[in-house]
């Protein structure tokens, strides 16, 4: 595998109901209502049991998995529909999946 940074993908979806969103750019988390951590003031962390908001629905993550690819996953011709539809999809080779239940 040639060398490359980490370039990663956040993935919000339900278990077996489908994917929610997939966001690509660092500026765009702030869109689904996270709030700073009150003790690392700098940090906004999502952990089990953090509420994500994403288009006026509210989501509790559940569980959390991560994914390593052994080469770079190709989003010039995406397959499926961002239902957040904001961002541009970009090439990855990690992926930070955040499985979340509607609260």
């Amino acid at each position: 595998m040639k060398e490359n940074g980490i370039l990663a993908r956040v993935s919000i979806g339900r278990n077996k109901a489908g994917d929610i969103s997939y966001i690509y750019q660092y500026n765009l988390l702030n869109e689904i209502g996270l709030k700073k951590d009150s003790f690392f003031t700098d940090q906004t962390i999502i952990k089990t049991g953090t509420i994500l908001t994403i288009n006026d629905e509210k989501f509790k993550v559940v569980e959390i998995q991560t994914t390593f690819f052994d080469h770079l996953v190709d989003m010039s011709n995406p397959p499926g529909y961002n239902l957040t539809g904001v961002g541009e999809a970009l090439n990855y080779n990690f992926e930070i999946i955040y499985f979340v239940d509607k609260v």
